[in-house]
């Protein structure tokens, strides 16, 4: 999937979610969040790396990409795009 509505192009090659929010990772650290699938939000990561997987443990997301980059909702992404 290819993110062209973002003002710029970015490939995202991995999607989670749980009951509140769905959360797609991919090319250089691109992360975005949606609460439904039809309207996504851009989220600032603290990694240019790729993120090439994301999970959701039952408490937080993990994204983790190239170059050893791990990305967590509690640490990195904005709290209330991750709960």
């Amino acid at each position: 999937m290819d993110v062209k509505d973002f003002g710029r192009h970015e490939t995202l090659y991995a999607v989670s979610g749980n009951t509140s929010v769905i959360v797609a990772v991919g090319e250089g650290g691109t992360v975005l969040t949606s609460t439904s699938g039809a309207t996504w939000t851009a989220r600032t990561s603290k990694t240019t790396s790729d993120l090439h997987g994301i999970a959701w443990s039952g408490t937080i997301f993990v994204a983790a990409g190239n170059g050893s980059a791990i990305v967590t909702s509690t640490t990195e992404l904005p709290g209330q795009a991750v709960p």
